[in-house]
């Protein structure tokens, strides 16, 4: 709708950094050594896009490995000379193609991997030499100009925000294996102890972006969203459960038990009270933050037909300002 008025736009949420590219990227060529190149493995560095490599050779060399069950060290021959058309001595021009395209891509992706194993089996124990060796596999495989030139289709296509996320990605992740160089120097880890610590790093990360204009409307949940100096805010969804989101436990601890700990000096982020708080907190920022108009709405019916009520806030909002009508429509009609 925004797009057809013309009415510009930014779309504020959080990206999972363990479901990017890079992420993927670093991850799977872990993996690779870890497991000792599963065919999996292989296939989902191959297909990250950041293999300089074009997408029909990806399908053409993913057949190949597929057609022979390729694993193991068979990834790390000089070159392959197996039949793409199978148990045959003629091999067509299509067999041909698909050859030349999987020893092309292997000689691209193996060695810089064997190079990395190599560093990183050198330097197991010293968790500083480890992060330099990733750093110097992706200064190898060139990640950098990958994500660069990823950013730009995503800018042609108009997608500044992910352009933007791509472009900060690669400082971020040089970043931290700087930190984890230097939280870790005197710990003593196994390769496999190095890919978890990154393995969990990058899962338990996200990054956001800012508008790319200053005058426009912001989407977003009220629990990442920092706007300021905004005239109108509209907050749809003012149901129970939903805003103020309910608080759900699926602890081993009971909520005593946390308290008992906390007698310790023992606390748990996932303390009810502080989750509570912070959805009153999420509701306040919300409320106050126009400085014009504040608009809420509330649904009587989900989609699937169940019937929903407002939330208390909803509520406390009517008993606080007893002369607000409320303004009653059809969904449908709009």
């Amino acid at each position: 709708v925004f797009d057809k008025h013309n009415i510009p736009f930014f779309y504020s949420e959080r990206t999972d950094l363990s479901l990017t590219p890079a992420a993927r990227f670093i991850l799977s060529s872990l993996k690779c050594i870890s497991y000792n190149y599963r065919l999996e493995d292989v296939l989902t560095l191959v297909k990250t896009g950041l293999c300089d490599i074009s997408s029909r050779d990806c399908d053409l060399f993913e057949d190949y490995c597929v057609t022979w069950n390729i694993s193991g060290s068979l990834f790390c021959e000089s070159a392959w000379s197996m039949n793409p058309d199978g148990y045959t001595t003629q091999r067509s021009r299509r067999g041909d193609e698909i050859l030349n395209s999987a020893n092309k891509v292997r000689a691209s992706v193996i060695p810089p991997l064997q190079k990395l194993s190599a560093a990183l089996n050198s330097s197991e124990g010293n968790p500083l030499n480890m992060c330099f060796a990733l750093y110097s596999y992706l200064k190898e495989t060139r990640m950098a100009e990958q994500l660069s030139s990823l950013a730009e289709f995503e800018l042609s296509l108009n997608n500044a925000r992910e352009a933007g996320e791509l472009i900060r990605i690669y400082d971020y992740i040089i970043s931290a294996l700087t930190d984890i160089g230097t939280m870790l120097s005197d710990i003593r880890i196994t390769v496999d102890e190095f890919r978890s610590v990154i393995e969990i790093l990058l899962s338990n990360t996200d990054i956001g972006s800012v508008p790319s204009v200053g005058d426009c409307v912001t989407i977003g949940s009220a629990s990442t969203l920092r706007i300021e100096n905004i005239k109108l805010v509209f907050t749809p969804g003012m149901c129970e459960g939903e805003f103020p989101a309910s608080f759900s436990e699926n602890s081993v601890l009971r909520e005593d038990e946390k308290q008992k700990l906390e007698e310790y000096g023992i606390v748990l982020s996932s303390r009810e009270s502080k989750i509570t708080s912070d959805e009153l907190f999420y509701v306040y920022r919300a409320f106050t933050r126009p400085s014009e108009k504040l608009i809420i709405t509330c649904c009587s019916s989900g989609i699937e037909g169940n019937i929903k009520y407002p939330s208390w806030a909803w509520n406390r909002i009517k008993f606080l300002f007893p002369y607000i009508k409320e303004e009653l429509f059809d969904a449908r009609a709009v």
